[in-house]
């Protein structure tokens, strides 16, 4: 992560490869950069979200990088906490019933109402619809339609999970490997993504590659794990292919290998992956590692993983645009950017959008915006970083002495309808 500086403030960029960076908080005192401490980023098995906030006072630390969710069964949601239903699993034909309620409720679903998608996928259900079991335990993780419940949510997936589903077994993995919902269990994640995968459900082998590979909570098994994510990505899994591209970059596979990270990470960008493709932006802006500087094609890259949702494609586009990095200084096109990486939750690019109102760059200067967007992202730090929550706070504290009470009240009230109009803001990730 590097700190780039536009007219003396900053604004902060994730790497996702970065080990051993240098993180920047850039001072109220127009030039100044002063760092105060030195963290390393330790990579581990999911991929994250970085996120860390200019205050008004340098700070820095060590910054979690929170996973990009991908969507999960019909739903229009593109940062859904659980992976999509194959439905390649299922254990018996749909009734007609069965499949009219589930298309009415997809339906429903795509058009924003999911309260009443929630209530049909609920009686299809109860009629053992397997898709309408984890569509609803989907809901139920998400809150969205019902009140959210990661305990119902393991109750819907196991229901299908018994049928002989997939995904729900994959579902039924993931809560018990991070103990959402129910106590954390690995040896059971383990067993449930081993019997996913003799369903034929290559995420699943992709899910236990990972623990291999890292030795979360099993004892790591490195060419077990490069076994799994070769078949997966030979059976066209992207992201498979991706975390095989990570695998050699890292040197998870014995040693370092750039040239087959490259390899892998195209034949996974090529397949329209977003995450391989901001991969290959992030290495070809940065150069190194045997990849020659590439600014105009790393750009390419991070347009198009940033058409495909990639959250921290965004918010680099963002810095890119504010420091002039392979385009002309836009300001305004780098607040764009910002806001658009904000709205998704990207709690780094909330600092930065907070941090452009405050000082007026691209924006018009709003102090409300401004501590709206800081008390938004300090309430991610709290789950991440406290260091960033910290810098998040002191900004805010900062700008509570140049705001009036009704102000302050005014942009708390509008902090938090974001947070309850965005119920998985806060989810806790991988």
């Amino acid at each position: 992560m590097r700190g780039l500086r536009v007219s003396g403030r900053c604004f902060l960029r994730v790497s996702c490869f970065s080990v051993g960076a240098l993180i920047w908080l850039i001072g109220c005192s127009r030039g100044s950069v002063q760092p105060l401490v030195r963290t390393d980023l330790i990579a581990n098995q999911d991929e994250k979200n970085s996120s860390a906030s200019p205050a008004s006072v340098t700070m820095a630390g060590d910054v979690d990088v929170a996973a990009q969710s991908v969507e999960a069964f019909h739903s229009p949601h593109p940062t859904t906490t659980f992976p999509p239903v194959s439905g390649k699993t299922r254990s018996r034909p749909a009734t007609l019933t069965d499949s009219a309620l589930v298309r009415r409720a997809a339906a429903a679903a795509a058009a924003g109402n999911h309260r009443f998608a929630a209530e049909l996928f609920r009686q299809a259900a109860r009629q053992g619809d397997e898709q309408a079991q984890i569509a609803l335990g989907d809901l139920y993780a998400e809150g969205r339609g019902v009140e959210r419940s990661l305990a119902e949510a393991f109750s819907w997936y196991r229901r299908a999970a018994e049928q002989g589903h997939g995904a729900g077994m994959i579902r039924m993995a993931r809560m018990y490997r991070l103990g959402l919902g129910v106590s954390r269990d690995i040896s059971k994640a383990v067993s449930l993504l081993e019997k996913a995968i003799r369903h034929g459900e290559s995420s699943a082998a992709v899910q236990l590659a990972q623990l291999y590979l890292y030795g979360n909570g099993i004892p790591a098994n490195p060419p077990k794990a490069v076994e799994l994510l070769q078949q997966a990505a030979r059976d066209g899994d992207s992201q498979a292919a991706y975390l095989l591209g990570e695998a050699y970059r890292s040197g998870k596979t014995g040693s370092a290998d750039p040239a087959r990270a490259i390899e892998y990470f195209r034949l996974a960008a090529d397949r329209g992956y977003g995450k391989a493709q901001y991969a290959l932006g992030v290495l070809l802006n940065e150069g190194g590692e045997g990849v020659p500087k590439d600014q105009q094609a790393a750009l390419v890259w991070l347009r198009r993983a940033a058409a495909n949702g990639v959250l921290d494609a965004k918010n680099n586009l963002g810095v890119a645009y504010s420091d002039g990095n392979g385009v002309a200084i836009d300001l305004r096109e780098a607040a764009r950017w910002f806001r658009e990486a904000a709205d998704g939750g990207h709690a780094l690019a909330q600092a930065n959008l907070a941090t452009a109102y405050r000082y007026g760059m691209g924006v018009e200067k709003n102090y409300v915006a401004a501590y709206k967007w800081y008390f938004i992202a300090s309430q991610r730090f709290a789950l991440e970083n406290i260091a960033m929550k910290v810098a998040s706070d002191y900004a805010m504290k900062t700008l509570a002495g140049r705001m009036s009470p009704a102000q302050i009240d005014k942009a708390t009230r509008l902090a938090s309808d974001w947070l309850q109009d965005h119920p998985t803001a806060l989810a806790i990730s991988e």
